[in-house]
């Protein structure tokens, strides 16, 4: 069996050419990109309303499309991502941004730091292992009480369910997830569903994508 970690680094090294990196750049996903961002900005704008936050992290930050509106909410940002090239393009939307080469399951960063984490398009692509391993780093970098926003892929949704188990493979790897299994897999590192959101929202338990909010537990939790 290969190495869990290996389908993650192979990903970053899909990105890692220039070639690729402006292809993903200027490229639209149309409507699911668009929406994504603008609910995972939603589930952070209704934590805001009530919880102070400074930070936010974003892991698999890519070329910054989640800059920007965290600098609009005066949030310090710092994206963190494997791909060089990809963390050149994010810099030119603000050369003062802290942006780091990391991977996701050894981040740079102290304990309990980050107000906000936000993951989005990347975990569908870890085998059970990493995603696990990814799960419980984020954890540690989260404040007690603070947020984590990610994306994940519908297993209930057919298209996906069939799409996603055609072309999963070693090196690339797709796939989905229920709602159960997610919360599951957060709630054994500290998390708590907060909030989710349906894309597109009137498909509800059939949406293709789900962006979920968690909250990590107040109480300091033992990883």
């Amino acid at each position: 069996m290969k190495n869990d970690i290996q389908s993650y680094r192979n990903i970053s090294q899909h990105y890692n050419h220039l070639s690729e990196a402006v292809k993903w750049q200027k490229s639209s996903l149309g409507y699911f990109r668009d929406r994504t961002l603008a609910a995972a900005y939603s589930l952070i704008d209704s934590y805001l309303q009530t919880n102070k936050a400074a930070m936010l992290t974003d892991i698999g930050c890519g070329s910054g499309r989640y800059m920007l509106d965290a600098c609009e909410r005066n949030l310090s940002y710092q994206g963190m991502d494997p791909s060089k090239i990809m963390l050149q393009h994010a810099a030119k939307l603000s050369p003062a941004a802290c942006l780091c080469q990391a991977e996701i399951t050894r981040l740079p960063l102290q304990s309990e730091t980050s107000d906000i984490v936000i993951c989005m398009g990347l975990l569908e692509h870890l085998l059970q292992q990493t995603y696990m391993r990814a799960i419980k780093e984020i954890s540690r970098i989260v404040k007690p009480g603070g947020l984590f926003v990610f994306d994940l892929r519908n297993k209930f949704n057919p298209f996906l369910w069939w799409q996603y188990r055609r072309e999963s493979k070693d090196n690339y790897t797709l796939r989905t997830m229920t709602i159960q299994e997610m919360k599951k897999s957060i709630e054994s590192y500290g998390f708590k569903v907060r909030k989710m959101e349906y894309i597109p929202s009137f498909a509800c338990i059939l949406a293709p994508i789900i962006v979920v909010s968690a909250e990590k537990k107040q109480e300091r939790y033992i990883i």
